[in-house]
Formats: structure tokens, C-alpha cells, sequence
């Protein structure tokens, strides 16, 4: 907890050593002790930035071909440092905006696997497969080994498990008839780019 703590600090101390006005009044205001907790509320400093950001927009707009350093940092200084970090915790946060909860979030996934709710409502055990390696082996030399590639997904067919089809980035889709005994191309040679990600099946067609 205290290196999470330590990493929150670091980054209002980075933003602010570039950016202090909108961690500031009048963008974030820090009045008393209670008010201290804007600090640790993801919405209180998104609405800071939000409004220093329409304040910056309509007093300081700058011209959209600008080219260099300042333009790959954002419309100012910290901006682009504010953006990925807040793309990184909204979804993480989201109800309540307590920016400590991702550093929570391993202790609370443990006390859920000890619980007795997970141990009553357990998955059961399922048998290991049976898949053996086929090859290649061997070594890679020069930068080159005939064969050898990356399957991207394996898949069946939802009424007839001797269906399935496999597929990798640049070798095209296969299909087995015959529960992967022997393997049939063809079905993505003729497409400009035979590399296949996935695919649906419909069960009644």
C-alpha cells in the first residue's frame, strides 16, 4: 500500500511540477482536512483537469500542425502524462473514484478464492488433454526454422467435435474433419491477407 501511495505522489508531483495550475485553485481546491481526499478521488481530479482544459482550449488554443516536442506532450504540458494515466485507472475506479483501489485488488481476489461462497461454488476439476507435440524440434538456425509458427485459436465445431478449425497470423485457416488427424487448407488462399485472428461458428449452418 505504501508504494502505491508512493506512485500516486510521484505522478501529481510530475503533473504538477509541469502543470501545477489546474492541481490548484481554483481547478482542485484544498480548503481543509475532509478536502484532502480529492487527492485520492479519480473524479475530483478529472473535473480539475477538465476544467483547466476548456480554460487552456479558449485562451491559449494553439494552431493544430504544430510539430515537435510540445505537440507529442499534448495541447500542454502534462497532458499527454494525465491521459494515460487516466485511460489506466477510470475503468478501475469506477464507482467511487478511490484511486487506491487497484492496489487492492490482489488482497481482495485472495480473501475470494479463501471464502467459503468460492469453496462451496467451486468449478470443478476438469481432465487434462491429451495433445502431444508433433514438431518441428530441433533449434532455429540462421534466422530460420522451416515450420515452425504460431496458432492463433483452435476451434470445434459447437454439433460435431471431429470438426474444428485452427488458424495462425500468416498461415491461413485449416479445418480437420476427422479430430485434427489430418488438416485441409484452402479456405483463406485466394484473400489478399490469408492471416486469421478468429472465427464464429453458427451452429445451424
Amino acid at each position: 500500500m505504501k508504494y502505491f501511495y508512493s506512485l500516486i505522489l510521484i505522478f501529481l508531483f510530475t503533473i504538477s511540477a509541469k502543470a501545477q495550475a489546474w492541481l490548484n485553485p481554483p481547478y482542485l481546491t484544498i480548503k481543509n482536512k475532509a478536502d484532502s481526499s480529492k487527492l485520492l478521488n479519480f473524479y475530483a481530479i478529472q473535473q480539475a483537469f477538465n476544467n483547466y482544459e476548456k480554460d487552456h482550449d479558449a485562451l491559449q488554443a494553439k494552431p493544430d500542425n504544430e510539430e515537435g516536442e510540445e505537440a507529442a506532450e499534448g495541447k500542454f504540458p502534462g497532458y499527454a502524462q494525465y491521459k494515460r494515466w487516466e485511460y489506466y485507472m477510470e475503468p478501475r475506479v469506477y464507482p467511487s473514484g478511490d484511486i487506491t483501489l487497484p492496489s487492492t485488488t490482489a488482497q481482495r481476489f485472495n480473501n475470494y478464492l479463501h471464502s467459503s461462497w468460492y469453496r462451496a461454488n467451486a468449478p470443478v476439476s476438469i481432465s487434462p488433454a491429451n495433445w502431444l507435440p508433433l514438431g518441428p524440434t530441433g533449434t532455429v538456425t540462421n534466422g530460420y526454422f522451416g515450420g515452425a509458427a504460431r496458432v492463433n485459436f483452435i476451434r470445434f465445431d459447437p454439433t460435431n467435435s471431429n470438426i474444428m478449425w485452427a488458424s495462425s497470423p500468416l498461415g491461413g485457416l485449416w479445418k480437420s474433419t476427422d479430430g485434427g488427424v489430418s488438416w485441409a487448407t484452402g479456405n483463406t488462399d485466394q484473400l489478399p491477407i490469408i492471416g486469421c485472428s478468429d472465427i464464429a461458428i453458427d451452429p445451424l449452418n
